[in-house]
């Protein structure tokens, strides 16, 4: 089960960086009221990964 945790966290991780990347790409651009909304979205998903993150890290740590 620890083997799966760092797995996902890992996972997790990996997909925290592609969405920051995606926002920084993104806002690079003219901001448009479609841009601002992709933004926004983003920044909701980074947040929410970055709390499975920290519980998943606490998990392993706690095991």
């Amino acid at each position: 089960m620890k083997n799966q945790n760092h797995l996902y966290l890992s996972k997790l991780k990996k997909t925290k960086y592609t969405l920051e990347k995606s926002l920084n790409d993104l806002e690079q651009y003219d901001l448009d009221e479609e841009s601002i909304r992709m933004i926004k979205i983003l920044k909701d998903r980074i947040k929410e990964n970055q709390k499975q993150i920290i519980a998943l890290e606490k998990e392993i740590n706690n095991s």
